[in-house]
């Protein structure tokens, strides 16, 4: 029954005068309407279906198993003979439409007798004044004039009343006190009010802090007085965190003058001279001495002389092209600058020698490793095991009680006038952006695509992962379009959730929408309901075929009614039945994917106008954060502004004692200085003067700071993450997750045209520490066919995955060995098995396939042959890492490096990794690169591979072992 609903009222006195009689007749007028109707209804139905039997009405009771899914225990039969007929539901939408039209209609009537009728208008208002005469009254009951004190008090138990009629003018808080004092509007008298017998009379109720953010809500004007601290009043250990912030900032003051600055530059730019001109006259000519021509050739670092020689630009080549060039432009043919040189070049060497001396005897290697615990957050597992346990037990009770799921949804109907993101306003966009000004064209014209000839969009599916901004989308177009939107669950219409009633609610979906036509039906995660049917376990029911049908049956009638969009949001694709992904469905797709560099610029910038101080974002390097927020979604990158301007904030120092003393200054004088005098240009002067004061001005510098030291790898996804990890985080603890991550990027680094590496760190707010490598997939390199996998990228992602399961042999001590690696040797078993049997890609470079995508199993084979499979995909296996081993093994001084280096610092970037690859000598390998051409060797029939660990082969390949 809808009345309860029905009779609530937005606003109790819209209507002064309307009677009761009045009301209660409307009232029952539309209740006897609806009777009516839902009696002509069974007396259709009983016309139509007598012609099977005789008239029954009886209860059934439910089977036991019918109960356990969900079924009611009971449920009423109405049968015609062997014919059973649905009850049909009562006509409540009816009532509500209708009183909602009462009630608007009774609106614009006193609007317009207030307009046309003067008399009508002053008696209204003279009602509305001897209403808030009689509120006033009643709270100045409550108030009396302490002699004592010489004070006006007030009774807490009024307060609450005075703000809700919306009397209180004014108020002051000091929490030293314990008082607050009110002014009322239209009295110049200030009423105290006493926090603490307000706590203990209305605790039940949220207290002084409820009171508080009613009155804020209220916009009541409220100050509250600040009170200061002395200096004294600090501890110890405060006064020297104070004395030392004192003395950090003056270093970083004077690190920063332009004194130090100018020695600085002067020190570097002298250390470069002397290098070039050391190198140029000793140490280039010593490596064209020691290393042959063709070495110097193979490794990039001579210049070709003859035409068919070719060799690209390297580091080595580029540094020694700018030492000349800075050697020849100082060089002079007398011998002052040779006796010069010699001086410098002395004591270059001694000073270096002397560097490389103190590291060798002062940073020994440290190995070792630390014991594996078990996850210590057992109880906030409890905690998500007993949140699904409540909403499985309220969905039970809901279908016990029969909540209607779409008159809910339709209820909640709302018109999107501030979507969380304009539609102009979206980066990733663009080229969607044809597609979305027909939904939107659609919803707004429904007739324009008719008149065209055209088929207006049935339904859009927005794809994307997890904060891509799937939903933000949907309410941007709603705005764009200006139609209102109804949000339904997709455990709302999960099929068999109401006793069969799946496809009837579908059906009733649509037709209310459209009905409110134009209207957009938003449901999210749209591939827990439609999945593809008879793929899992819940698909395989036939409810789930019923409610698939009737929801394709409702599409493909879009074109009689237009004006409703069904659009949808999933985060794969290949889960949603392929029948209502086809022509005229659901065709329109929107695929939203991760932000690029420029697209992520963009949104950073349009947060920080959101966010930020109009002053501050000119300050910030908004590509270079870009690039160091490249693993954020863009709902994560909407907090970056704000935390780069709280930091910078936290990162000043500030004189809390001077500061609370103006604080206090201006909260008691706020009262007395007017806004127009606030407004003036001099005292928007004085106060930005005290501000900066005060060092409470953000400069340039403050955020540039903020923004260098910015972690480069944004979020940790992998891994819970914790504000205290739960063992220390010592050089132990990093050692064997640094092994990992280095063993990733230097095998990377060294596969000529393959992934770059970004950067790779060490996470400890996370469960047992965590190890993180940044790769970028390459992109039309390696093969001319574009962005395609050819044979050659999988060769090397294949030696790609045993970078860290060989870099832990050879680095961790013997038996210490983890399961780290243990998805990457999975990943290359895949890679191995699919290049042999799906592409033809085996070491004998034959080009038989014996698998099919569509195929419903491997090809009928005898065991040999299998046997042989298996040989191909061991041996392509083995081949990857044999190779791998040997990269690995002629750089493993680059590997140790990187390691001790990582260990250390917890955080490279590429730029840190192409530094120690070129220090230590690292050997990269060249194109072409190939594990093996033409080389096979063939099992004899009568050997076996179940006992040399080819068990996972031979699964891929279909034997039953």
């Amino acid at each position: 029954m809808l009345l309860p609903k029905v009779l609530e009222a937005e606003n109790s006195e819209i209507y002064p005068d309307t009677s009761t009689q009045s009301f209660a007749v409307n009232i029952r007028r539309v209740l006897k309407e609806s009777k009516q109707m839902q009696r002509n209804l069974e007396t259709q139905l009983r016309q139509k279906l007598k012609k099977f039997g005789d008239e029954k009405h009886f209860l059934v009771r439910t089977s036991e198993e019918e109960v356990l899914k969900g079924f009611p225990d009971m449920e009423l039969k109405w049968m015609f003979g062997p014919k059973e007929v649905v009850p049909p539901k009562a006509v409540s939408l009816h009532l509500f439409h209708g009183w909602k039209k009462w009630r608007e209609e009774a609106k614009v009537n006193l609007k317009r007798e207030i307009l046309e009728n003067i008399d009508y208008g002053r008696q209204y208002m003279a009602q509305r004044q001897e209403r808030i005469l009689l509120d006033r009254e009643r709270v100045m009951t409550k108030t009396w004039y302490n002699d004592e004190r010489n004070i006006w008090e007030m009774d807490p138990v009024a307060v609450p009343y005075a703000i809700s009629k919306k009397l209180v003018g004014g108020a002051r808080i000091r929490h030293d006190w314990a008082a607050m004092y009110l002014t009322l509007k239209g009295d110049d008298k200030e009423y105290y009010v006493d926090i603490k017998e307000f706590d203990l009379l209305f605790e039940d109720f949220g207290g002084f802090d409820g009171l508080y953010v009613k009155m804020l809500a209220s916009g009541i004007p409220t100050a509250v007085h600040l009170m200061w601290i002395p200096l004294s009043e600090l501890d110890i250990r405060q006064q020297l965190l104070l004395i030392t912030r004192i003395i950090s900032q003056c270093l970083v003051g004077l690190w920063k003058s332009g004194v130090v600055s100018y020695v600085k530059d002067w020190v570097l730019s002298k250390t470069k001279n002397i290098t070039d001109d050391v190198m140029v006259t000793i140490g280039f000519p010593i490596v064209e001495l020691i290393i042959p021509k063709p070495v110097r050739m193979s490794l990039g670092m001579a210049w070709p002389e003859e035409v068919y020689q070719a060799v690209g630009t390297t580091w080595y080549l580029k540094w020694q092209s700018e030492a000349e060039m800075n050697y020849k432009a100082r060089k002079t043919d007398n011998i002052q600058w040779y006796l010069w040189f010699l001086i410098r070049s002395t004591i270059f060497g001694f000073v270096l020698f002397n560097v490389l001396r103190f590291f060798k005897r002062k940073i020994p290697r440290l190995l070792g490793y630390g014991p594996f615990r078990r996850d210590p957050n057992l109880r906030k597992l409890r905690r998500v095991k007993a949140y699904f346990k409540y909403k499985l037990y309220r969905r039970l009770r809901r279908k016990k009680e029969g909540v209607d799921p779409i008159r809910s949804a339709f209820d909640q109907m709302k018109r999107v006038k501030n979507p969380p993101i304009r539609l102009d306003d979206f980066a990733s966009i663009d080229s969607m952006r044809e597609e979305i000004d027909d939904i939107v064209t659609c919803l707004q014209n429904p007739t324009a695509f008719q008149e065209k000839g055209a088929r207006a969009p049935r339904g859009v599916l927005i794809v994307g992962e997890r904060g891509t901004g799937k939903t933000s989308l949907a309410l941007a177009i709603a705005a764009e379009a200006k139609v209102p939107l109804v949000e339904v669950k997709a455990r709302q219409l999960e099929a068999g959730l109401w006793v069969g009633q799946s496809a009837s609610n579908v059906r009733e979906l649509f037709q209310t929408a459209r009905d409110l036509a134009p209207v957009i039906i938003f449901v999210e995660d749209f591939d827990l309901f439609a999945g593809v049917r008879g793929q899992f376990i819940h698909t395989k029911k036939q409810d789930h075929e019923a409610f698939i049908n009737q929801l394709l049956v409702e599409l493909d009638g879009f074109e009689k009614q237009d004006g409703v969009v069904l659009m949808a949001t999933t985060r794969n694709l290949k889960q949603i039945d392929e029948a209502l992904q086809r022509p005229g469905r659901m065709d329109r797709v929107l695929h939203l994917q991760r932000p690029t560099q420029l697209e992520r610029e963009k949104i950073l910038r349009l947060a920080a106008k959101e966010t930020m101080d109009d002053g501050l974002t000119d300050f910030v390097d908004w590509k270079k954060v870009a690039e160091k927020t490249a693993l954020l979604r863009p709902i994560e990158l909407k907090l970056v502004p704000l935390a780069l301007e709280g930091s910078a904030f936290r990162n000043k120092f500030l004189d809390t004692d001077e500061l609370m003393c103006y604080c206090s200054w201006f909260a008691t004088l706020s009262d007395t200085i007017p806004k127009w005098l606030r407004r003036t240009k001099l005292i928007k002067g004085i106060s930005k003067s005290l501000v900066n004061h005060l060092g409470l001005t953000l400069t340039r510098e403050d955020i540039q700071s903020v923004v260098d030291l910015m972690e480069p790898y944004g979020q940790i996804s992998n891994g819970i993450e914790l504000l205290s990890p739960p063992l220390d985080w010592t050089r132990e603890t990093k050692f064997p997750h640094a092994v990992w991550a280095a063993g990733r990027a230097l095998i990377a680094l060294l596969l000529p045209n393959f992934d770059a590496v970004d950067n790779i760190w060490l996470e400890p707010a996370a469960w047992e520490g965590i190890g993180c490598t940044k790769i970028t997939k390459a992109k039309n390199k390696g093969s001319a066919n574009g962005n395609l996998e050819s044979r050659s990228y999988l060769e090397k992602k294949l030696v790609f995955c045993f970078g860290s399961y060989i870099a832990s042999q050879m680095l961790l001590p013997f038996g210490e060995e983890n399961f780290l690696s243990s998805s990457e040797l999975k990943q290359a078993q895949e890679i191995a098995t699919r290049m042999v049997i799906q592409y033809g890609w085996g070491p004998d470079d034959s080009p038989a396939i014996y698998i099919s995508s569509k195929a419903v199993g491997t090809l009928s084979m005898g065991n040999n042959h299998e046997f042989e499979m298996a040989a191909k995909v061991e041996k392509m296996y083995n081949l990857a890492y044999d190779k791998a081993r040997d990269m690995l093994q002629k750089n493993r001084q680059v590997l140790e490096k990187i390691v001790e280096q990582l260990v250390e610092f917890e955080n490279l970037t590429q730029k840190d990794l192409l530094n120690i690859l070129e220090d230590y000598g690292g050997t990269r390998e060249q194109e072409p690169f190939f594990l093996s051409k033409h080389y096979y060797k063939e099992l004899t029939s009568g050997s076996s591979l179940y006992g040399e660990g080819n068990s996972a082969v031979l699964d891929l390949l279909g034997t039953s072992t």
